[in-house]
């Protein structure tokens, strides 16, 4: 999720890129439990990462990862810039 965000970033000439990876179902992959998620988040080249897990259906699943990991960006954003 990590290399995802940097490189979305770097090819997006951006300076925010987000990665999200992890199991929204239905099975488990690699040993990895359904509702595990990763997430990546690059600002200017210094990047987070986070791991969730959520219980649900895919979409659900998928849903919540997306609106904490815009969450978490905020976060990022607001330390950095002392918003």
């Amino acid at each position: 999720a990590k290399d995802m965000a940097e490189s979305i970033r770097l090819n997006m000439q951006s300076n925010v890129g987000i990665g999200i990876t992890g199991v929204a179902g239905p099975d488990t992959i690699e040993g990895k439990d359904v509702g595990t998620v990763h997430t990546g988040i690059s600002i200017d080249g210094t990047v987070a990462a986070y791991t969730s897990h959520y219980s649900g259906s895919r979409e659900s699943i998928r849903r919540l990862a997306a609106m904490e990991s815009l969450l978490n960006l905020t976060r990022l954003l607001a330390n950095k810039y002392s918003i």
